[in-house]
């Protein structure tokens, strides 16, 4: 019988099928294997003996948090904790990678300085993905991102803290522990200790993860880490140079400072950009040369 993996850990794995959901033994030849059977796999059942028989081909897989099959990540970050925008332009890029769907959702509408939502539908206006806000409190936005996720199998994604657990509560009406944020602790805490696929209906399915606070993106060369921000890089054909890279360049004869310096390009996503292929690359840029005023941390 096929069936989804909601859980696993150990030897153990719950799985959905048609008719309910159990646990089940998870043969020694997949589970010796690394990332042998993950969250989201798709696979056949054996109920006389309650033994996980086969895991069948994924369509993708994410590292760390292992999870597979995944049509769309929805991407959660709020006001508090303060976002952090590279692990979003990360996971955005993770995304790509998979060819999955990245959504962001800016959580705790309630409480979101007043331009706090306006600045981050800025800073990703030219990758033209979808951003709807929520409030679990005020209970606004559940019916848009009920409709986001209808038909699709999602994994939430984003800090620890930022109200993923919160949201699936209420959208699934489950009951998983969440944590207030600490006084004085802006970095939110982790209460998601294991990926879990969660059920809205028979072909509509959530994820719910413990942080992503690791993202493994194998990427091969500098050609790919530029590539992977569609909004800097189409500018890229404009560039007069040869063989430009677009690192290091302060000459309008560069596609993408001219693109900057025409407001076409928002100088906090470009600094993130210089800062993701400084650490993908291992090669250091001269941030304060390409861009006007110099380079904010970010």
């Amino acid at each position: 019988m096929e069936g989804k993996v909601l859980f696993f850990e150990g030897t153990n794995a719950i799985v959905r099928f048609d008719g309910g959901e159990g646990c089940f033994k998870v043969r020694g030849k997949i589970k010796n294997i690394k990332n042998g059977i993950i969250v989201g796999d798709n696979v056949l059942v054996n109920t006389e003996n309650g033994v996980v028989e086969e895991v069948q081909e994924r369509r993708n897989q994410l590292i760390r948090p292992s999870v597979a099959n995944i049509d769309q990540i929805i991407i959660c970050l709020s006001f508090s904790p303060p976002a952090d925008l590279l692990m979003v332009d990360k996971l955005i890029i993770a995304s790509i990678k998979n060819n999955i769907t990245p959504i962001i959702c800016i959580t705790k509408n309630d409480i979101l300085d007043e331009n706090f939502a306006k600045n981050i539908k800025e800073q990703y206006k030219g990758i033209n993905l979808k951003i709807i806000t929520a409030s679990v409190l005020k209970e606004n936005g559940l019916i848009e991102i009920l409709s986001v996720l209808r038909n699709k199998t999602s994994v939430l994604a984003g800090q620890s803290g930022v109200g993923k657990s919160s949201l699936i509560n209420a959208i699934c009406g489950t009951n998983i522990k969440t944590s207030n944020l600490v006084k004085n602790d802006i970095r939110g805490k982790n209460t998601t200790t294991a990926s879990r696929l969660y059920t809205i209906d028979k072909n509509t399915f959530i994820i719910d993860t413990p942080g992503f606070c690791t993202i493994n993106l194998e990427l091969k060369n500098a050609e790919e880490i530029l590539s992977l921000y569609p909004d800097i890089y189409k500018y890229a054909s404009f560039c007069k140079y040869k063989s430009c890279n677009h690192i290091n360049k302060t000459s309008e004869e560069c596609g993408v400072i001219y693109a900057l310096n025409k407001g076409e390009i928002n100088k906090e996503r470009l600094n993130r950009f210089y800062k993701f292929y400084e650490t993908e690359s291992g090669k250091r840029t001269k941030f304060s040369k390409g861009i006007k005023g110099g380079r904010k941390n970010v």
